[in-house]
This record gives C-alpha cells, structure tokens and sequence, in this order.
C-alpha cells in the first residue's frame, strides 16, 4: 500500500491565508452590501416622506380613504334596511292547523315524536257507553201567519126616508066647492114632487142715500161782492165757505161749505148755519175728482199774490178763472184727489197751519 501525503505545513499556512484573505473579501462585499442597503432605504424614505407630504397637501391620505369608504358602507347598509322594512310585502302568519287556534302556540299539546328503535304504545281502545235513551221531541206546530186584512171603511149613507103615500084625491062631485077642493090638493101634490133643496141666498143690503157726497148752499147772489162779504162774515164765525159760479154771464154766485162725506154731517151743517142766523139748503155734490180751495177772488192779482206766498210755504197752488172778465172768479186750489178723505187729510192739515181750505169738485 502506498502511503499517503501528509500536508506540509506552509501549504496550510497558505491555504488558511487563502480562506482569510476570501473572508475580508467577503466582509468588505457585506459592509459595501450594507452601505448600498443603508443608501437605497435613505432614499426610500425620502420618497415615501414626500409622497406623505404631497397627499396631505392634496387634502388626505389613505386613512382618509378608509373613512370615507366605511362612511358609505354603513349608508347603503342602512339605506338597504329601510327599503326591506317599509316596501317589501310582510306576508302574513299562516293560521296554525293545531287543535288550537293559537298563533303563540301558547297551550298548545303537541304530541311527542316517537323515538326510532322504540315501540309505539297503542292507547287502550275506550267503549263509548251507550247514551241515554233522548226523551221524544215533540214536533213544533207550524205558526201560522196572521194577514191583518184592511178596515174597510162603510161611508155613512145618508137616512132614506120613505115616500109617503099619495094623498088620496076627495071624490069629484057635480059642485063647484068639490072641484076647487079636488084642484088644491092636485096643485098641492105637484109641487112636494117638484120642490127641490135650494142654497139660501144672504139678502144685499140695500144702498141708502145718505152714503154719498154732500154740500150746503149757504146763498145764491147776483153780484160778486154780496158773496164775498158773505164768506167774509162766516169765516170770522170759524165756518169755512167757497164761492162757486157757472161761468155764464147771467148766472150767479153761490155760497156753499166744504164737502162732507155722508148725510148725517151735512144736516150737521145745515143746523150750524141755521143757528148763525143763515138758512142753507142741502146739496148733491156728485161724483168726480176733488180739490182744496185755499181761496176765491174777483181781482186776479190778489190771486196770483196768494198763489207766490203759498209757494214760498211750499204749497204747490194754481189759479182757476170762471165766468167773463167783468165777473170772474179766480179759485186758488191745491191739487187733484180721487177720493173725498185725501182731499179733506189734506184739508185738516192747512188748517192748522191756519190756512182756510174747504173740499171742492175739480
């Protein structure tokens, strides 16, 4: 066998410089190695500080973006539940088909599921005892309607009274006593045959003459001047007169009062004048319009001065002119009425404005 090659020991000596001399290199890689990592983790950081800086210029960073998505999660989600709550249709609890109706189940027997491998015990059959013979039921009578018919009401028929018999005629003789006795009873049967109920007619009253319109004539002149001093004096008496006249050139002038209503207060008058020593006569006074007469004058001027101071009063007054120039009368008179107690209202309320008016036919 061959010995084998013990290592000197300067081959060692350079084998363990080689192995240290590849140590330092490897040490000054790893310290080169740790100054690169050192440099590139300086810049990183560096990068990363201004990345921070550039997001929290723009207004937020990640942290901000995670709050903002959270924010919206949780208000979809809500949105979501009120959405299911209010608008999707709840349906409805189904009735429970138990022995109770009841929807809490509360009291409710439910029977217990038998366990496999166990044998199910029959319940003990239970005889129904017989029932005791029910008493008869008597069968119920039929109730019958009751139809309540109408009350017919009868009218009351008047009494029929029975004709009487016929009058026996008296036998006809050969005198003239029995043939007038035979005609009257003959005449005197036809006529209760023909006589018939007839309505009584009320009686009308028969109209008197003393309803109407009335005057007195106090006195008749042939000139003008006689009637006016007449009018003259019975007006200082408080008796109210009015002149009238025709118109004719031959007629004359009367005197006569106011016109009243009936017959009665014209003989009321006619005494009156009679009692002042002037006897006076009753007068128709007819039918037609009246008028007030507040005056008569022979002179037109003091006519028209009467009519001027009765229209300051404000009395509306015209004059009436009859007969011819020589013997005319001029009439100052208010109005026209259709009815005597228009004309004499108004006649009441001159006078106690002292104003002389007397009722006159227009």
């Amino acid at each position: 066998m061959a010995k084998k090659k013990e290592p000197s020991f300067d081959e060692d000596f350079d084998e363990e410089s080689e192995e240290l001399s590849e140590y330092d290199e490897e040490e000054t890689d790893s310290e080169d190695d740790e100054e690169s990592d050192e440099e590139y983790d300086e810049e990183y950081d560096e990068e990363y500080d201004e990345d921070e800086e550039g997001d929290v210029k723009k207004g937020g960073g990640w942290r901000k973006k995670a709050l903002f998505a959270t924010a919206g999660l949780i208000a979809v989600g809500l949105g979501a539940f009120y959405v299911i709550t209010n608008y999707m249709p709840m349906s409805k609890p189904s009735p429970s088909s138990g022995p109770y109706a009841n929807p809490n189940a509360f009291g409710k027997v439910t029977k217990a599921s038998p366990t496999p491998g166990q044998p199910t015990e029959k319940p003990a059959e239970v005889k129904a005892s017989p029932s005791p013979s029910a008493a008869p039921v008597a069968k119920a009578t039929p109730v019958q309607k009751v139809v309540q018919e109408p009350e017919v009401v009868v009218p009351e028929l008047p009494e029929v009274t029975e004709p009487k018999a016929p009058v026996a005629s008296p036998k006809i003789g050969n005198s003239r006593h029995s043939l007038r006795t035979a005609r009257h009873f003959t005449r005197k049967a036809a006529l209760t045959k023909r006589a018939k109920w007839t309505k009584p007619v009320k009686r009308i009253a028969r109209s008197t003459r003393s309803s109407g319109s009335y005057t007195v004539q106090v006195g008749a002149f042939s000139q003008l001047s006689n009637a006016e001093s007449l009018i003259s004096s019975l007006r200082e008496m408080g008796i109210q007169a009015t002149l009238t006249s025709s118109g004719g050139s031959s007629s004359g002038f009367s005197v006569r009062s106011t016109i009243v209503d009936n017959r009665a207060k014209a003989n009321q008058l006619v005494s009156n004048f009679s009692k002042a020593g002037h006897p006076s006569l009753l007068v128709a006074a007819g039918k037609g319009k009246f008028a007030v007469q507040l005056g008569t004058f022979s002179n037109q001027d003091r006519a028209q001065a009467l009519v001027s101071e009765l229209n300051q009063k404000g009395l509306y007054a015209s004059i009436s002119s009859s007969g011819q120039s020589r013997s005319s009368v001029n009439k100052v008179t208010i109005g026209k009425f259709p009815s005597l107690e228009a004309a004499k209202k108004t006649v009441n309320e001159l006078r106690a404005k002292n104003i002389p008016a007397v009722v006159i036919h227009h």
